[in-house]
């Protein structure tokens, strides 16, 4: 199997090239023995004459360049990975903010003794008995652990924007779906982590978490 390269055209990385399209490139003047390349199987970009088909690497590694990490089985780059989480990440974060401020809410209505009251002959035993538990410390002690699952959802989806903490994003992601998470925030979190862990479980980006 052809050996599958990249190139840097100044900050910008070209491929992926077969090898002998590399050569080709290179002999025709389009890339030179300055021009950085990489391959699977080399720990950082070096430049062509050093590293290019043909050239045996020296013995010094040059430093990390501030190009794109790139996946080798799909030459998927750090960038799009960034951009296809974008959307869940930010969905994410309104899940955990959307959470954080019920939490809170329920918080300050147990504290300053404020009851939900029910419209008269509303009839609903299930409603009633759920509204008494918020109502109770009960409800005082389940908000309070809403509110912390809330802050680690925000904390999750401002690492899944930068492709960070891969086991604690998929984990706020199905928490989120829950409806005794979140509450009512479910209708929120239900979608979103359904696209959230669908883009997670793809191998190109899975690979690029830190």
């Amino acid at each position: 199997m052809d050996t599958i390269w990249y190139y840097a055209v100044g900050q910008e990385q070209k491929g992926p090239v077969s090898e002998a399209e590399l050569i080709g490139l290179y002999q025709a003047g389009t890339i030179n023995d300055d021009t950085l390349v990489w391959r699977d199987g080399m720990a950082n970009w070096a430049p062509y004459r050093q590293a290019g088909p043909g050239r045996s690497q020296a013995a010094t590694v040059p430093e990390p360049l501030s190009l794109p990490a790139v996946s080798a089985e799909s030459g998927f780059s750090e960038a799009q990975a960034k951009q296809a989480v974008q959307g869940p990440s930010i969905g994410l974060l309104v899940t955990g903010i959307l959470v954080a401020l019920d939490s809170l809410l329920a918080i300050l209505l147990n504290i300053f003794g404020v009851a939900i009251q029910l419209p008269s002959g509303f009839g609903d035993p299930e409603i009633e008995r759920m509204l008494k538990m918020m109502d109770s410390g009960m409800g005082l002690v389940v908000s309070v652990v809403k509110l912390g699952l809330a802050g680690l959802t925000i904390y999750a989806a401002l690492e899944m924007g930068k492709l960070r903490n891969h086991a604690l994003v998929t984990a706020m992601l199905v928490i989120n779906m829950i409806p005794c998470c979140n509450g009512c925030c479910c209708l929120v979190g239900l979608p979103i982590g359904i696209w959230g862990l669908t883009v997670l479980a793809k191998p190109e980006i899975k690979k690029l978490f830190h």
